[in-house]
């Protein structure tokens, strides 16, 4: 044995390449080095177009006052394009899970357009423009959103889920072309619960692309009041898509 490593070490003497073969044959390959995923951490500010729609609005004549009309009454206050900026915070929990808090602020004009007429539903008598009106005409001008997200990462794309609190107001106005000066109105700051679900893909590291539907529940009932007669309002959801882009800070 003693003979063996004496010629082994003569050899790597007289030849220095097959000492550093040897430790090239016994040395593991590097280990590739994986990609790094896309860390969703972080908070954003975006901005966002879109429509609503809001099909479903019902109002009931409480006293008689259209005794051989159509009650209650029921209309869409059809589409609008909202517009709106958003401020929010991510914070990925694994390779994941992404959850965050979102708020969102902006313009929702959805009203009934030309303010549909009772009397072209059937009415015989009385209301001769009616429409749900929130700031001269429209419902929800300005409103607010508050929700918390949850959504499951792919990378660079992520599916998320919201559920939160919307806030704006509605409000009705309704007058009577066979009584000159009658005028019934009411109004009511709405909070109802909101939900929705979107698509968020990681463009650059800070730029973001989403598409996004939010559904906000119907706001409670009020009644718009005028002289010797009221009117309940019982207020359609409204349903909203947009588009937007996303700028996160880190």
């Amino acid at each position: 044995m003693l003979a063996g490593a004496a010629l082994l070490a003569a050899a790597c003497v007289v030849n220095p390449e097959y000492g550093q073969a040897a430790d090239l044959a016994v040395k593991a390959p590097a280990p590739k080095v994986a990609a790094a995923r896309y860390n969703w951490t972080g908070c954003y500010v975006g901005g966002s177009v879109g429509y609503a729609a809001a099909n479903d609005w019902t109002s009931t004549d409480l006293n008689g006052f259209n005794t051989s009309g159509v009650n209650p009454f029921n209309f869409s206050l059809g589409n609008e394009a909202t517009y709106s900026g958003t401020l929010g915070c991510n914070w990925q929990a694994n390779s994941w899970l992404v959850l965050g808090i979102e708020g969102e602020g902006g313009y929702l004009n959805v009203a009934g357009g030309a303010s549909p007429t009772l009397t072209n539903a059937g009415l015989n008598t009385g209301i001769a423009g009616f429409s749900t009106l929130s700031d001269n005409a429209k419902v929800g001008t300005g409103y607010g959103l508050i929700a918390g997200r949850a959504g499951v990462a792919f990378d660079r794309l992520l599916i998320y889920s919201k559920v939160g609190v919307a806030f704006y107001n509605s409000s009705a106005t309704i007058t009577d072309s066979n009584v000159p000066g009658f005028v019934a109105t009411g109004s009511k700051s709405q909070n109802p619960f909101a939900v929705g679900l979107g698509g968020e893909y990681a463009i650059y590291d800070h730029w973001s692309g989403k598409a996004e539907y939010v559904f906000f529940d119907k706001g409670s009932s009020f009644n718009a009041c005028g002289p010797g007669a009221c009117f309940k309002q019982d207020p359609s959801s409204i349903q909203t898509f947009k588009l937007g882009l996303n700028y996160k800070f880190w």
